[in-house]
């Protein structure tokens, strides 16, 4: 069977670190969704480097439990690990905001919220870091995306020549500007961007345009 990973939607730094109601609380892992089949049943997870870490149960003693409500799957996810020796994601039923404070302390990447009772297939919400960095546009990609590549932190911006060896800076990633952003931007623009940390690779995560105002994403002299 072909196993989906969940949905999720993602909410403000400001809400996430306001919850405390009774819900489940997961640390978001910065790996790659898998399933692992045990003895009893098959599990979903974060593949971590070459560790496997389960957060939820799909099958559970030849059942389909993915219906089943989450307080009662993570009893069977609780009890497969236990059996199989599998680690389990950090996680905490109550004062969500205070867990996911200490996570992204810790550099983590953010905290899940999912709903007592919500099936596998109800969408969860996560709560993630957001940061800002400057990066100059090194190149133009396929269906309005960008090369990009970080400005080091002790370079004057104002005071940067079009002469400057930008293939020394440490790559970026790629990010998408489309609404006609691409159309206003050439190689050697500066942009201001967000991203919910880095990668262990260094690029960005989920890169995009600053939106603290309408243009506050390309900064101009």
């Amino acid at each position: 069977m072909n196993y989906q990973k969940p949905h999720k939607t993602v909410c403000p730094l400001a809400i996430g670190l306001s919850w405390k109601d009774g819900a489940i609380y997961q640390q978001k892992l910065d790996g790659k969704f898998s399933v692992r089949a045990v003895a009893g049943g098959i599990l979903a997870g974060e593949l971590v480097g070459q560790s496997f870490i389960a957060f939820d149960v799909l099958e559970y003693g030849g059942a389909d439990v993915r219906r089943m409500p989450l307080i009662e799957r993570i009893k069977a996810r609780d009890a497969l690990c236990r059996s199989a020796g599998l680690p389990i994601v950090p996680e905490v039923k109550t004062c969500g905001g205070e867990f996911l404070e200490r996570i992204l302390a810790n550099g983590g990447e953010g905290v899940v919220r999912k709903e007592l009772h919500s099936t596998y297939y109800d969408t969860m919400t996560a709560c993630k870091r957001i940061e800002t960095f400057c990066c100059i546009v090194t190149g133009f990609n396929a269906g309005q995306s960008v090369a990009l590549r970080f400005i080091p932190p002790f370079l004057d911006i104002e005071k940067m020549t079009p002469f400057l060896d930008v293939q020394n800076f440490e790559p970026a990633g790629n990010m998408p500007l489309r609404g006609g952003k691409c159309d206003c931007v050439r190689l050697g623009s500066i942009l201001k961007v967000e991203a919910y940390g880095r990668h262990t690779s260094g690029l960005l995560r989920e890169a995009r345009p600053c939106n603290d105002t309408p243009t506050s994403w390309l900064i101009k002299f």
